[in-house]
């Protein structure tokens, strides 16, 4: 072949084409401008399609092609995307003094896989120096080229060669011994398996236009409690209605097709497949993204913080798996409290698991996803580990919360008290006559079924501010909640079951010398857990002559009553004779668990309406600043069946 054309960048004004095949869209072998001389192309079929595009600037003659048919010609060029080649004569003996070249060639982004077939015969030599095959092309990892040069069976026996878009294979022989040859199959397509920190996939041919009929299968791997970032740098795939035509697909998170911009990434959990199909019609330039792996753990180990989930604020996300681990120093213990908290059903798959320590054997403090919203929560030490899960299907409750480290127990902030009679203190681990800063105590004040816990107070001195806002001493038991600052002993307080929780906290600024109380199991003069039957059975309130041992405080009454499974309760007040405007003595019944608008407070004269309740549980609370000679209400109360 000889040349003569005009020299122009991509050789887009002038150029001359040879194309493997009989038609103007066979595969290309090779675009040519400028002056070439004596160079020679071999075709892969029997016909070639010479395409010649001209200019006006010049004239003349501007090539000049020799072609042979050559029968027994070896090598040439592969466009196909499966196909097999041998060495010549096979399976019969190869003739001496041969070398046979062919160059593979398909869009970028496809893989070529390679396999020996049985017979493999070649004369063998130490570093196969005599007769060989030779595969050469590029990791499909590292891109860097790479070089296989084989002349026994057993060194490519059950071996699958994968290289990029552009493999050369290179048959030689000398003029010695012959075999029967090779025969070597090949096939390419556009899966690709990706097991790095990061990379980048793209379309085939990205970023020029995708080929037709196209599937790809993108697999990254990555365990359970990794989460797999994708910014989708560039996105254009022919429209369609529900993307019957054109699409890309991750399974159960995404299913786009036509031109988009996607403004934040998409963060998933665990393994996934990306799946990319073109139809025979239009098509694209197609897609590029970047995906980044990082392990779901995060260690915190400040004195203080805040903890969110990692896809707070945005869609719930599947197959999680992420931990949180929170270390303060040694002695001290984590105080951690939610500020939101959205909740999902499914317990056993879905959840947020709190540990009292530094993995999943230590003492579970609780497993969180619909109800309860997880308290606030002070461990036994100085770690805590959070544990989000959740399986394919179900999605995980989104939290954010906050800690910070306090006292642990052990010196004396907060416990599990358990005695009939016991003694709280604020803790003065310096013995400067002053609580320390920044604590948070909680202690759970426990006696038996039939009492209530009475809280008496010896000395209190406790930082003072608006709504005691800064330090604080805060008495909780059921729906009642009191908080405390300032100089003023309070008075006895009794709680209205047999538990009451103290929590004592403090911030960094003014320490005063804290307080000192005693607490004593008395016994429970009105309440209790009561079982409703089909026959109707009376509650009413004490009375001053009900009373059978001296009472402190303001009386406070509380009965739970409690139906089976699938049974309402129904409440019907026959008399009531309690203060008006239920400010400091009114009849409280709410069900349980508690829901905030099924809560109904009752005071005056007036008879309220028969109730029923929405779960199989209630409670009824009475709180009177002073008992009377009468009751102050009596009511009726029965199964009734669910609505």
């Amino acid at each position: 072949m000889e040349l003569n054309l005009t020299n122009n960048t991509n050789c887009e004004q002038e150029s001359l084409k040879i194309l493997n095949g009989g038609y103007w869209n066979s595969p290309l072998i090779i675009k040519m401008c400028g002056r070439k001389n004596r160079t020679t192309y071999i075709t892969e079929t029997n016909e070639a399609s010479i395409l010649f595009q001209s200019s006006n600037a010049t004239h003349g003659q501007r090539f000049r092609i020799m072609y042979v048919v050559d029968r027994e010609f070896c090598g040439g060029y592969r466009h196909g995307l499966r196909g097999r080649i041998t060495s010549p004569n096979y399976p019969n003996d190869y003739p001496p003094q041969q070398e046979c070249i062919w160059k593979f060639k398909h869009v970028s982004g496809y893989i070529t896989h390679f396999y020996f077939r049985e017979p493999f015969s070649l004369e063998r030599s130490i570093d196969c120096v005599k007769d060989y095959v030779m595969v050469e092309g590029r990791n499909v990892k590292t891109n860097a080229i790479q070089q296989y040069k084989f002349c026994e069976y057993e060194s490519v026996q059950n071996k699958t060669f994968n290289l990029t878009d552009e493999v050369t294979i290179t048959f030689k022989s000398n003029n010695r011994i012959s075999g029967n040859g090779f025969l070597l199959e090949w096939r390419y397509d556009c899966d690709r398996y990706f097991d790095g920190p990061s990379g980048f996939i793209y379309s085939p041919n990205y970023p020029g236009y995708y080929p037709h009929n196209a599937v790809c299968n993108y697999r990254i791997v990555a365990n359970t409690s990794t989460i797999l970032s994708l910014t989708f740098m560039d996105f254009a795939l022919e429209k369609s209605r529900y993307c019957s035509r054109d699409r890309l697909r991750i399974i159960w998170y995404l299913d786009s097709c036509g031109t988009k911009t996607f403004t934040e990434p998409l963060k998933l959990f665990g393994s996934l497949t990306i799946i990319f199909r073109s139809n025979s019609a239009v098509n694209d330039r197609g897609f590029k993204l970047y995906y980044e792996k990082k392990v779901c753990h995060k260690v915190f180990t400040a004195p203080f913080g805040t903890i969110e989930s990692e896809h707070y604020g945005n869609k719930y996300l599947s197959r999680v798996n992420c931990t949180y681990t929170i270390k303060v120093r040694e002695g001290r213990a984590i105080f951690l409290k939610f500020t939101n908290f959205k909740h999902y059903h499914f317990c056993h798959t879905s959840y947020l698991a709190i540990y009292d320590g530094d993995n999943t054997s230590a003492r579970l403090i609780g497993k969180f996803c619909d109800w309860p919203t997880p308290k606030t929560i002070i461990s036994t030490n100085n770690t805590l580990l959070l544990q989000m899960r959740t399986n394919e299907f179900n999605k995980v409750p989104e939290f954010k919360a906050v800690y910070q480290n306090t006292f642990a127990q052990s010196v004396g902030c907060g416990g599990n008290l358990g005695n009939s009679t016991g003694l709280l203190t604020s803790i003065d681990i310096d013995n400067d006559g002053y609580y320390e800063e920044d604590i948070y105590c909680h202690w759970v004040i426990t006696v038996d079924a039939d009492k209530i816990v009475q809280l008496t107070f010896e000395s209190f001195d406790i930082e003072s501010s608006p709504n005691c806002e800064k330090d604080s001493l805060t008495i909780l038991h059921f729906n009642e909640k009191e908080k405390y600052c300032g100089f003023n002993i309070p008075g006895p307080i009794t709680s209205i079951a047999n538990v009451m929780e103290v929590w004592f906290k403090t911030d960094a600024t003014i320490n005063r010398s804290g307080f000192r109380a005693t607490y004593a199991s008395i016994l429970n003069f009105c309440g209790g857990v009561f079982n409703a039957t089909e026959t109707a059975q009376t509650i009413a309130s004490p009375t001053r002559a009900s009373l059978y041992q001296p009472h402190h405080g303001t009386p406070k009454c509380r009965w739970t009553v409690v139906a089976p499974d699938n049974y309402q309760i129904m409440i019907n007040i026959t008399q009531m004779d309690i203060l008006p405007n239920c400010s400091g003595e009114y009849l409280l019944i709410n069900d349980l668990p508690p829901v905030a608008e099924y809560k109904y407070k009752y005071c005056g004269s007036l008879l309220p309406p028969i109730y029923y309740s929405r779960t199989s549980k209630i409670s009824i609370d009475f709180i009177t600043q002073a008992l009377g000679e009468s009751e102050k209400f009596t009511l009726q109360y029965q199964l009734a069946v669910l609505r």
